[in-house]
C-alpha cells in the first residue's frame, strides 16, 4: 500500500519554539499571528507576521500604521529560521497565537514531506490553524499587504475563507488538522484554497484564487473557480449557502443566479464485473435571487424549467471537477475510502495502485433542485416606455 507521510506543517515551530514551562511576563512575549513557509536558495524561508503591542485606548483605522510586523528570516531548517527570529526580535514569539499558515505554491510542488517528522511528535499543536497555499505570489508578500477593515491580514484571511464558504459556495476552507488526517490516510487526498495578492482601485488586497490539488504531500495541480464548487456538491455531506449562475431555460444567452439554501450530498461505490462505479446523489434547495433578462420566468410552467436547467449546470460544474481530479490523479473526493469501506478485501488488492486506478471509476451523477422562494416578487419586473 501506498505510504503516505503525515504532514504536519507548522506545529514543528510550536514544539522547539517553546522553551520549558515557566509562565512568561506578557511584556516579554509576541503573539504570532501567522506564518508563512517558503523555499529561497536552497533554504527555508520563514515570515512571521506579529502584532504590535498597543498602548491603552490606542486603535487604528485605514489610515494608521500597521497594527503588525513581517519578520523574515532563512535556515537550513524551519526550526533554525525560526529560531534566527529572536536575532532581530526583543521578545520571546508565542507561536500558540498562530492561526493561519501559508505555504508557497512552489515549496508546496516541490513537496512538503520533509517537514513531517519531527512535528508529529508534539502534543500542542493548534491543529485548527487554516491552511492556505500562496499562488502565484510568495507567503512574505500576503503578510505584509494590509487588508481593508481587519487590522491583522492573519484574521482576515480566515474572516475571507469562512464568509465566502457561506455567501459564494466556491472554496472549502481546510485546517492544518484537516490535511494531516487526508494526506496520511490511504483513498483521499488534501484540496487546500489558494490565496494571491491582486491591485483593485490603486491599492493591493489579497483574493481567494483557486484550489491547490495534492497527492499525500505533494501538490500536483488546480481547481479553479467551477470546479472549486464541483468539489463542494460532489463531497458528502450537508452544506449551506452559495450560489450558482445558470443559464435561463428561455435565453441560454441570459443568467439566473440561484441561492442555495441546502444543499445534501450522498456518495456510494459499487464494484461490477471489476469496475468501479461511484454513485452520488445530490439533493439541493434554494430561492431565486436574480436574472439578467427581461423575460418572465416565474411562471408556474417555467418552474420546473428553472429547476431543470439549475441540475444540468451543478451537474456540469461536477463533471469539470472530476475530469480534472482524475487527470491530476488524485482522489480529493475520498472515492478510495468509499472502496475501502464496503469493499475492504477488494481494497487491499488495488490500494497500492489506486492513482492509476482513481481516473478509471466511472462517476454516475443525480442532481436534484428545489426552488423555494422567488423572495420579494413572483414575476419578473418588465419596465414599460
Amino acid at each position: 500500500m501506498r505510504s503516505k507521510p503525515v504532514l504536519l506543517l507548522i506545529p514543528i515551530i510550536f514544539s522547539l519554539f517553546l522553551i520549558g514551562c515557566e509562565t512568561r511576563d506578557i511584556n516579554n512575549t509576541a503573539a504570532v499571528l501567522s506564518i508563512g513557509v517558503e523555499e529561497e536558495k536552497g533554504q527555508i524561508k520563514l515570515s512571521v507576521q506579529i502584532a504590535k503591542p498597543s498602548a491603552p485606548g490606542e486603535s487604528g483605522n485605514e489610515d494608521s500604521e500597521p497594527q503588525f510586523l513581517v519578520l523574515t528570516e532563512t535556515g537550513e531548517s524551519l526550526v533554525q529560521a525560526a529560531r534566527k527570529i529572536n536575532l532581530t526580535l526583543p521578545r520571546m514569539p508565542l507561536w500558540t497565537y498562530t492561526n493561519t499558515i501559508l505555504v508557497s505554491e512552489k515549496l508546496a510542488f516541490k513537496d512538503i514531506n520533509f517537514l513531517i517528522d519531527t512535528v508529529s511528535r508534539n502534543p500542542n499543536v493548534r491543529k485548527n490553524s487554516s491552511l492556505v497555499i500562496a499562488h502565484k505570489t510568495s507567503p512574505e508578500k500576503i503578510l505584509q499587504i494590509k487588508p481593508p477593515l481587519e487590522p491583522f491580514p492573519a484574521q482576515a484571511i480566515v474572516n475571507i475563507l469562512d464568509i465566502q464558504e457561506k455567501v459564494l459556495g466556491i472554496y472549502t476552507p481546510v485546517s492544518l488538522g484537516d490535511f494531516i488526517k487526508r494526506a496520511s490516510a490511504p483513498g483521499i487526498e488534501p484540496l487546500v484554497p489558494q490565496i494571491t495578492a491582486v491591485n483593485k482601485g490603486g491599492k493591493e488586497l489579497f483574493m481567494v484564487n483557486g484550489s491547490a490539488v495534492f497527492l499525500g504531500t505533494r501538490m500536483v495541480g488546480h481547481f479553479n473557480e467551477e470546479e472549486s464548487r464541483g468539489y463542494r456538491f460532489i463531497y458528502p455531506g450537508t452544506k449551506k449557502g452559495g450560489i450558482i449562475n445558470v443559464p435561463s431555460p428561455v435565453n441560454p444567452q441570459n443568467l439566473m443566479t440561484l441561492e442555495f439554501i441546502n444543499i445534501t450530498t450522498q456518495a456510494k461505490a459499487e464494484v461490477r464485473e471489476g469496475q468501479i462505479i461511484v454513485k452520488i446523489k445530490v439533493n439541493s434547495e434554494g430561492n431565486f435571487y436574480e436574472q439578467t433578462g427581461s423575460e418572465n420566468l416565474l411562471t408556474f410552467s417555467r418552474i420546473k424549467d428553472i429547476e431543470k436547467a439549475t441540475e444540468a449546470e451543478i451537474k456540469r460544474q461536477m463533471n469539470l471537477s472530476i475530469r480534472q481530479a482524475q487527470k491530476l490523479k488524485a482522489d480529493v473526493f475520498g472515492w478510495g475510502k468509499l472502496v475501502e469501506n464496503d469493499y475492504p478485501y477488494f481494497w487491499k488488492e488495488i490500494a497500492e495502485d489506486w492513482p492509476e486506478i482513481f481516473p478509471r471509476v466511472k462517476p454516475q451523477i443525480e442532481v436534484k433542485f428545489k426552488l423555494r422562494r422567488t423572495y420579494l416578487t413572483d414575476k419578473s419586473f418588465v419596465s414599460t416606455p
